[in-house]
């Protein structure tokens, strides 16, 4: 929860303050650092011990006069893996604890991917729905053309 200081009228403290728990929140910060794609911890802070991570793979096609998509691929990637799975297929991989931050930079990739799977079905969802309705929004004047399959 973020709460901004400029809206904080009054505090108390709590009464048995003593009988806290100690936390160590630099030990819980090592735990999830590799795993945090932008600033969401997701759930983490408060169960790093039983944290569960979102797996994302981005398949992506990237032409021999492209360079730069892999420059910025092996720059961006953050805590994540790159695999060239032919000569122009390569596939990123992570496990972070929010996946829904990584959309605004996987649509930078669109007309590229091939594929794109993550564990929490609404972040797949919302990724497909965008594509689905800029597909809808683009193509809705010109012929039959579809970038994606009909949607069921």
């Amino acid at each position: 929860m973020s709460i901004r200081l400029d809206n904080i009228i009054n505090l108390r403290p709590q009464k048995d303050i003593k009988n806290l728990p100690s936390v160590n929140f630099q030990e819980k910060w090592r735990k999830l650092e590799s795993h945090i794609w932008g600033v969401s911890l997701g759930k983490g802070m408060s169960r790093p011990d039983n944290m569960t991570f979102e797996h994302v793979e981005l398949i992506l096609h990237v032409n021999e006069n492209e360079p730069f998509i892999l420059s910025r691929l092996q720059r961006e990637k953050r805590n994540g893996h790159i695999m060239q799975l032919n000569e122009n297929t390569w596939i990123f991989t992570t496990d972070v604890l929010d996946a829904k931050e990584m959309l605004p930079w996987i649509r930078t990739f669109t007309g590229r991917i091939m594929s794109f799977t993550c564990t929490n079905p609404s972040v797949t969802d919302t990724f497909y729905n965008d594509l689905y309705d800029l597909q809808k929004m683009y193509l809705q004047s010109t012929t039959s053309a579809a970038i994606l399959p009909a949607k069921e």
